[in-house]
């Protein structure tokens, strides 16, 4: 329908055809709105399984030829350094907690529930909300500001 069609119309047909486009878009709306939160929960679940085994590879990688310093204050034996194990214990209602466990266990980040964000941690309770660190749909799966230690 063009602009001089409209000019054409009488008010209560304007009305009418708004009517029936405003019916027509909020059909579409809530049909896409379904398939979006059942594809959701499946894309979400595949793309923190990916970004978690990034991290890890990102870990193993670096912690592969690290050996502990020799000295008094040091491990004696001069063994390798293992690499740390990331999971996520518990969800909460709006992030997901990952935690990085070597010797002790640390918040390593936060990944928001509803977007896929990932969020530097401010503390073992809650992340730090300045700015996301990267998204775990984006092209590099969340790895790009990852690292051995925490995201930056």
């Amino acid at each position: 329908m063009t602009k001089r069609d409209i000019t054409k119309m009488t008010r209560e047909e304007v009305k009418a055809a708004f009517e029936k486009w405003l019916a027509e878009t909020e059909e579409t709306e809530e049909t896409e709105e379904t398939e979006e939160t059942e594809g959701q929960d499946k894309d979400f679940e595949t793309a923190l399984e990916k970004w978690l085994e990034g991290v890890q590879r990102l870990s193993d990688e670096f912690f592969s030829g690290r050996v502990w310093p020799k000295g008094p204050l040091h491990h004696p034996s001069g063994k390798r350094i293992a690499a740390p194990i990331f999971t996520v214990p518990t969800a909460g209602r709006k992030y997901l907690r990952v935690v990085r466990t070597d010797a002790g266990r640390s918040v390593y980040c936060f990944i928001e529930k509803a977007t896929g964000n990932i969020w530097k941690a401010a503390g073992w309770k809650g992340p730090a909300l300045n700015f996301p660190r990267g998204n775990i749909y984006d092209e590099h799966g969340g790895l790009l500001n990852c690292n051995a230690y925490s995201v930056g």
